[in-house]
C-alpha cells in the first residue's frame, strides 16, 4: 500500500512540474527572432534542464513531504537566468515576459485547486490529487493554444521594436501584483472554500482576475503600438527636417555659385593682372580663397536616396563642426529593397553613437571612418570605426549605455534592424577605437 501511495504521489507531482514545458514555450514565442541559439539547440537545452529538474523536484517533494511551491517559486529565479542567457533582449523586456507567463500559469493552478476541492472537499492543497494535476496540465496546454498566436505575432513585434524600458517595467509591476495575489489566494484547506459562498466567490474572483490580465495586455499592446507609431512619425519628421535643411543648403550653394559665376569675369581680370606682374604669392592666395568660396556650404551627394543623402550630410556637418576627421566610402544601391525608415534608423544611430564617442577625446584625435558597400550580390556591409576614450561598459549580453543605466538603446536598435533583415551587428573596441561590423540582407 505504501508503494502504491508513493507511485500515486509521484504521478501527481510530475504533471505539476511538467507545466514548465508549456510555460517555456510561451516564454520563447515572443522571442522567436531573438533566440541566442538555434531553435533545435534551444529545445534540447530546455529539455536537458526541465527533465532532471522536474524529476529531482518531484522526488524532493515526495521524500521531504514538501509543498511543490516551496521548490518551484524560488527556482523561478534560476530558470529566468537560463532564459535570459538564451535570448537576445533587454532585461526589462525578458523579465516582463517571463513574469507574465509565470503569472498566466498561476490561473490553471488556481482552477485546479478549485477542481480538486470539488472532488475532495475534505482534503487540502497538500494532498493535491492526480486528477487535479492532470486537469492543471490540460488547462496549461489549453492556455498555450489560446495565447500562442498573440505571443507569436503581437508580442514578437513589441519585442522587436519597443525599446522603452519604463513601459516594460510598468507591465512587469502588473504581473507581479497578480502573481502575488494568486499566490496568497492558494486554498490550503479545502473545507474553508465551502463556508458560505466562498467557493463560487473564489471562482468568480479568479475568472475576473484572468479577464483583467487579458484586458490589460490588450490595452498594453494598443498603447505600445501607438507609441511605436508615434516614434516612427517622429523619426520621419526628423528625416524630413534633415531633408529640408539639406535643400536649404543646396539652395544657398546654388545662390553662391551664381554669384561666383557673376564675378568670374572680374576674377579673370584680377588673375591676369597678377600673372602679368608675376605676383605668384598673390595669385595663389586669390585662387585659394576662390576655391574656398566655391566649396562653402557645398553638399555632397553620397547616394541617390534623398532621405539617406540628407542624413549623411546632416551628420557630416555635425562631425565637421566638432573637428572630427571623417573618411567615408558609401555605396548604397537603388532602389532600396529594405525599409527606408529602418536603414535610416540604423545609419542614424550608428553615426550618432560614433560622433558621441569621438567627443570623448581631444579634438585633434577625433576620427570617424565609415564604409558602406554591397558584397556577394545581395548583402550590405557596414563597417564603422571611431576614436573614443577607451572606457566602455559591457555585460555578458553586450555593451551598456554610457549615458544611462541599462543597455544602449542605439546599439539595441541597430541590432534589431540587422536581425530583422537576417543579418547581424557586432560591436568591439580596443584602447582607442570603437568598431561596429554590420551586415544586412538586401
Amino acid at each position: 500500500r505504501q508503494r502504491q501511495m508513493c507511485i500515486r504521489d509521484s504521478l501527481t507531482l510530475l504533471p505539476q512540474f511538467i507545466i514548465l514545458i508549456p510555460a517555456a514555450v510561451l516564454c520563447y514565442m515572443p522571442m522567436k527572432s531573438r533566440l541566442r541559439f538555434s531553435l533545435k539547440k534551444t529545445v534540447i537545452y530546455c529539455l536537458a534542464i526541465f527533465a532532471p529538474y522536474a524529476a529531482l523536484s518531484a522526488g524532493a517533494c515526495l521524500i521531504w513531504k514538501l509543498d511543490m511551491n516551496i521548490i518551484l517559486i524560488p527556482s523561478l529565479a534560476l530558470l529566468f537566468l537560463f532564459y535570459r542567457r538564451s535570448v537576445r533582449a533587454g532585461l526589462s523586456c525578458s523579465l516582463s515576459i517571463f513574469l507574465g507567463v509565470c503569472t498566466l500559469m498561476t490561473f490553471p493552478s488556481q482552477f485546479a485547486y478549485a477542481f480538486d476541492a470539488w472532488l475532495h472537499p475534505d482534503s487540502g492543497s497538500a494532498n493535491f490529487s492526480i486528477e487535479a494535476a492532470l486537469f492543471q496540465l490540460a488547462m496549461c496546454c489549453v492556455f498555450l493554444a489560446v495565447f500562442a498566436v498573440p505571443c507569436t505575432k503581437a508580442y514578437s513585434k513589441l519585442v522587436e521594436k519597443l525599446s522603452d524600458t519604463g513601459v516594460w517595467y510598468s507591465l512587469m509591476a502588473v504581473h507581479y501584483i497578480l502573481f502575488l495575489l494568486n499566490f496568497l489566494m492558494i486554498p490550503y484547506s479545502y473545507p474553508m472554500l465551502f463556508v458560505g459562498r466562498i467557493f463560487p466567490s473564489f471562482l468568480a474572483l479568479e475568472s475576473v482576475m484572468l479577464l483583467l490580465f487579458v484586458l490589460l495586455h490588450v490595452i498594453f499592446y494598443h498603447i505600445a503600438n501607438f507609441m511605436l507609431k508615434h516614434t516612427e512619425l517622429i523619426q520621419r519628421s526628423r528625416l524630413l527636417e534633415m531633408q529640408a535643411e539639406q535643400y536649404q543648403t543646396i539652395q544657398n550653394h546654388m545662390k553662391q555659385t551664381r554669384l561666383l559665376r557673376h564675378d568670374f569675369r572680374q576674377s579673370v581680370h584680377i588673375l591676369t593682372s597678377m600673372a602679368e606682374k608675376d605676383d605668384l604669392s598673390g595669385l595663389k592666395s586669390y585662387l585659394r580663397e576662390y576655391e574656398q568660396r566655391m566649396d562653402a556650404e557645398a553638399s555632397v551627394n553620397y547616394c541617390s536616396n534623398a532621405a539617406l543623402n540628407a542624413l549623411f550630410n546632416y551628420y557630416k556637418t555635425m562631425a565637421d563642426s566638432q573637428g572630427i576627421k571623417t573618411l567615408w566610402q558609401i555605396s548604397i544601391p537603388e532602389p532600396l529593397t529594405v525599409s527606408e525608415l529602418d536603414i535610416s534608423s540604423l545609419m542614424g544611430n550608428l553615426m550618432e553613437n560614433a560622433i558621441a564617442g569621438c567627443g570623448t577625446v581631444p579634438e585633434g584625435e577625433r576620427r570617424f571612418a565609415l564604409s558602406v558597400e554591397v558584397r556577394q550580390g545581395n548583402f550590405l556591409y557596414i563597417v564603422s570605426t571611431n576614436s573614443f576614450d577607451g572606457r566602455a561598459r559591457k555585460s555578458a549580453n553586450g555593451y551598456l549605455s554610457t549615458k544611462q543605466t541599462g543597455e544602449g538603446l542605439g546599439l539595441l536598435s541597430i541590432s534589431s534592424v540587422a536581425e530583422k533583415y537576417n543579418g547581424y551587428a557586432r560591436a568591439s573596441h580596443d584602447e582607442q577605437n570603437f568598431m561596429m561590423d554590420i551586415m544586412i540582407k538586401i
